[in-house]
C-alpha cells in the first residue's frame, strides 16, 4: 500500500490534513495543496520565514522541522515512508527545484529537502542509499505487502436446535492461529527498513489497508440480516482483527497466550473502525439518521431491522433479536453519533482504536510484561497525538477535544461490557449459544 500525501477523512474531517492519504483520496490536493508548478508566485514582500525552504513557494508551516509548502512536505514524506529511490534526470545532481523550474527532478528535490534540514520523524538524517534507478515500490524486497484473504470457508452450514446455533469453527481457528502465532504483518516498510515508522504511522497504514476496503457504491440497506450471512461476516471480521493486531510490532513482542487473550476482546472493541466510521462515511453527520453499517456491504435501520434464518425456531429468533438488536442501537446512539459531532479525523480514530486495544490493566489473564508494553504504547501514541495537534493542526488548546475522545472510549468499553453480559446471561439461562461467540473467540 502506498503512502501519498496528507491524511483525509471521507466522513467529515477538518480542513487540515495529516501525514497519510490513500492514493485514491489524493484528488483534494489540487485544491488546497498545489504542486510547485500550480502555485501562484509569492509576492516580493513575503517574509523569507514564510517561504518554503525547498522550492521557494509560500510556506504552510513547519513540516519535518523545516518551513515548507504542503507539496514538498508530502513529497518528502512519500519518499521516506515508501523507501523510494531516484536518479537525477540530467545526471548533474544540481537541478533547479524551485517552484518555477522547467521540469521536476525528484532526485535533486529530495536532496534539497535533506540539505535544508528536513528530518523524517526525529532521524538525524535520511539514509542516502539512492540508487541509479527508480524502483517501483512493489519490487522493493524490504517491503512485504499483505494479501487480502477471503473469509475462511466452513465445511458445514449453520444448524439450529432450540437455543443453539451450531457451526464448525475449526477452519476459522486454524486461520486465526496462523496469523496470531505468526510474524509481523506489514502494511508499510518492514522493521529492518532504513525508513522507520512511528507506532501511529504504522497503524494508520494498517487501518487503510484493512478497513478501507468498502465499496460505498455497492452498500445496500436491508430489513433483515440472515444469520448465515452474519456467520460469514463474523469470520471475516475475526481475520481482520487478527491482522490489525499483528501489524503492531509491540503486539508481536507478546507471548502467544497474551496475543490470544487480547484478541478475544476484539469483537466488542473494534466497533469504531468496523461499524461507526463506515456509517459516517456513508451517511454523513446527521445524528437523526438511524442507519448503521453492519458488515460486508449491509446497512440496517437499528430501530426496525431483525435477524432471520431459514428453519430457525421462533424461540431462538426472538432470543437473538432480544440480545443483539439493543447493541446496534447503543453503537449508533452512544458511539457513532458522538464521533459525528466531534468530526473525528482518521488520526484520532486510529488513536482511539489503539487505546481500546491496549487498555488491558484490569485483565487477569495477561502477563505483567504485556501490561508494561501497553503502558509504553499508550505513552508513545499520546506523545504523537500531542505533536499532531500542536504542529499539524496548530491547535494549542486541545484539552476539550481529548476529553471527548476519552468519553467515546468509555462508551466503547461500556458497550464491550454490555456485549459480554448479554452473552453470559444468554448462556446462563440457556437462551442462546453459538461457537462463534464462545470462549475460544470472545473473552
Amino acid at each position: 500500500m502506498e503512502v501519498d500525501g496528507p491524511l483525509r477523512l471521507k466522513y467529515g474531517a477538518a480542513e487540515f490534513g495529516y501525514s497519510y492519504t490513500p492514493q485514491s483520496e489524493f484528488l483534494y490536493k489540487s485544491m488546497d495543496a498545489p504542486s510547485s508548478e500550480q502555485q501562484s508566485p509569492v509576492s516580493v514582500g513575503t517574509p523569507i520565514g514564510h517561504l518554503c525552504q525547498v522550492c521557494g513557494a509560500k510556506s504552510h508551516g513547519a513540516h519535518f522541522q523545516v518551513q515548507t509548502c504542503r507539496a514538498c512536505a508530502a513529497f518528502f514524506r512519500r519518499t521516506c515512508a515508501g523507501g523510494r529511490s531516484y536518479k537525477c534526470r540530467r545526471a548533474t545532481k544540481n537541478c533547479d527545484v524551485s517552484k518555477n523550474a522547467a521540469f521536476n527532478c525528484r532526485y535533486c528535490r529530495f536532496e534539497k529537502c535533506r540539505k535544508v534540514g528536513m528530518k523524517y520523524h526525529g532521524l538525524d538524517e535520511v539514509p542516502s542509499d539512492v540508487s541509479q534507478e527508480v524502483k517501483p515500490r512493489m519490487e522493493c524486497p524490504d517491503v512485504q505487502q499483505p494479501t487480502q484473504s477471503a473469509p475462511p470457508e466452513h465445511s458445514s452450514p449453520l444448524t439450529y436446535h432450540k437455543h443453539r446455533v451450531t457451526c464448525d469453527t475449526s477452519p476459522l481457528l486454524h486461520t486465526l492461529g496462523s496469523i496470531l502465532e505468526g510474524d509481523l504483518v506489514h502494511y508499510g516498510p518492514s522493521m529492518n527498513s532504513a525508513f522507520r515508522l512511528t507506532t501511529m504511522q504504522r497503524m494508520i497504514l494498517s487501518y487503510e489497508g484493512i478497513y478501507n476496503d468498502i465499496d460505498l457504491a455497492s452498500v445496500v440497506e436491508v430489513r433483515a440480516l440472515d444469520l448465515s450471512f452474519m456467520h460469514r461476516s463474523l469470520c471475516n471480521s475475526y481475520v481482520k482483527y487478527a491482522k490489525f493486531l499483528m501489524s503492531s510490532p509491540h503486539f508481536v513482542k507478546l507471548s502467544v497466550p497474551d496475543r490470544w487473550a487480547i484478541f478475544r476482546r476484539s469483537k466488542s472493541i473494534f466497533v469504531p473502525v468496523e461499524m461507526c466510521a463506515p456509517t459516517i462515511k456513508l451517511y454523513g453527520k446527521d445524528v437523526s439518521d438511524r442507519r448503521l453499517y453492519m458488515c460486508m456491504g449491509k446497512t440496517v435501520n437499528v430501530d426496525t431491522y431483525t435477524y432471520e434464518a431459514e428453519n430457525m425456531p421462533d424461540e431462538l429468533r426472538n432470543q437473538v433479536n432480544r440480545i443483539f438488536k439493543p447493541l446496534a442501537q447503543i453503537t449508533l446512539d452512544l458511539i457513532t453519533n458522538p464521533m459525528r459531532e466531534l468530526n473525528l479525523t482518521d488520526f484520532e480514530l486510529v488513536y482511539l482504536q489503539i487505546l481500546l486495544i491496549w487498555n488491558i490493566r484490569s485483565m487477569h489473564n495477561v502477563s505483567e510484561f504485556a501490561k508494561e508494553v501497553a503502558e509504553s504504547v499508550v505513552e508513545e501514541i499520546s506523545n504523537e497525538l500531542h505533536n499532531y495537534y500542536m504542529f499539524e493542526l496548530m491547535m494549542t488548546n486541545y484539552a476539550s477535544r481529548l476529553v471527548r475522545i476519552n468519553s467515546i472510549r468509555s462508551e466503547v468499553e461500556a458497550f464491550s461490557n454490555k456485549f459480554k453480559e448479554n452473552l453470559t446471561m444468554a448462556q446462563i439461562f440457556d437462551m442462546f449459544e453459538c461457537p462463534l461467540l464462545g470462549d475460544k473467540l470472545v473473552g
